[in-house]
């Protein structure tokens, strides 16, 4: 939980830094912010709100221990994201910290996006590579999160 927490921070001060670390194309200006569900009363871990309406929805999940119920919740939160927002488009985005704690969820692994989240990753992907301070912070300290979870 506690990394979950410190993932989301980074996500929420620097939302595009998203789109850096998976190659998604980008929706242009959007907030990343915690939503709770009506209908459930659950609170997700984030939803990517772009500014451009007709971009999607990215309901994203952080995953940093193994959880056999995590494509259930984010298939679930991404319907109900969907009803609160006038069934906008919505796609599913879930960041392991590592490929080992993906259970791999048929059918729901079919429909959402993953990405693993490992210290490898950061330190080798061109794409990652700071270039102003504010993406050298939170590059350093998403390393940082990899290396005491690992």
């Amino acid at each position: 939980m506690r990394t979950d927490k410190q993932v989301y921070e980074i996500l929420e001060a620097y939302p595009p830094w998203l789109f850096e670390l998976t190659g998604l194309p980008s929706p242009g200006p959007c907030r990343f912010q915690s939503m709770t569900l009506k209908a459930i009363e659950r609170r997700t871990d984030g939803v990517l709100v772009p500014d451009a309406e007709h971009e999607p929805l990215s309901v994203v999940e952080l995953q940093m221990q193994f959880d056999p119920t995590v494509y259930n919740r984010i298939a679930i939160e991404m319907a109900l994201i969907q009803e609160q927002y006038n069934q906008r488009s919505v796609q599913g985005i879930i960041i392991f910290l590592t490929a080992s704690i993906d259970p791999k969820t048929p059918p729901w692994n079919k429909i959402v996006q993953v990405f693993y989240l490992s210290f490898s990753i950061l330190q080798s992907d061109q794409r990652l590579r700071p270039c102003g301070s504010v993406q050298r912070k939170i590059t350093g300290r998403v390393c940082q999160l990899a290396r005491a979870t690992l």
